[in-house]
């Protein structure tokens, strides 16, 4: 279990709390792939149609999650996601769902908006979510090297891999819930 937090503002300030408080984790993988299920509460299914029509969407945007990895170009720590992105951050490895088109999509990126948006950039990977009883289920499925994704994170065996939680509740628009860096670890079969 992860304990979410708000993000903070160009001026340092904290910004309102987050209504998704904590994601829970939970990873399965084998020599080839990982699969990360993430599941979080959220008070309301917020869905758009691929074309909303504006009167009908109100203020509401779709729910989303990224998962973050550490890109293998970018050594050493990573930035805080508190105040990220900022001028001058190196790109995070995003993968991203977003309730408004189901399939997540992955990309090395300086910032979130392009693989949020109408027409995401990035490539397909293989995702499912389920939404029921106030509960989201995410699972993300992922190569542990992929090869078509310039300097995507590379989870090796026996190394220290941090990754990150970001989710923004559509209910409450323009607020997004961040956790801290946990380190993942996958035992060598040697």
């Amino acid at each position: 279990d992860l304990r979410l937090r708000p993000v903070v503002d160009a001026t340092g300030t904290a910004t309102a709390p987050p209504t998704v408080n904590a994601v829970r984790l939970q990873v399965l993988y084998d020599d080839d792939a990982v699969a990360v299920r993430v599941t979080w509460h959220d008070p309301t299914e917020d869905r758009l149609p691929a074309a909303p029509d504006a009167a009908q969407a109100g203020a509401n945007t779709p729910d989303a999650l990224a998962m973050v990895l550490r890109p293998s170009s970018v050594p050493g720590d990573v930035v805080t996601l508190q105040a990220w992105p900022l001028r001058h951050h190196l790109p995070l490895d995003l993968c991203v769902w977003s309730a408004q088109r189901e399939q997540a999509r992955e990309a090395v990126a300086k910032d979130y908006d392009p693989l949020l948006g109408e027409a995401p950039a990035g490539l397909p990977m293989a995702s499912r979510a389920t939404y029921a009883d106030g509960q989201w289920s995410l699972v993300l499925t992922r190569f542990r090297e992929p090869a078509d994704i310039a300097g995507a994170a590379q989870l090796t065996p026996g190394t220290f891999h941090p990754v990150a939680f970001v989710v923004w509740d559509g209910g409450n628009p323009g607020q997004r819930a961040i956790s801290p860096w946990i380190d993942l670890m996958f035992p060598s079969s040697e």
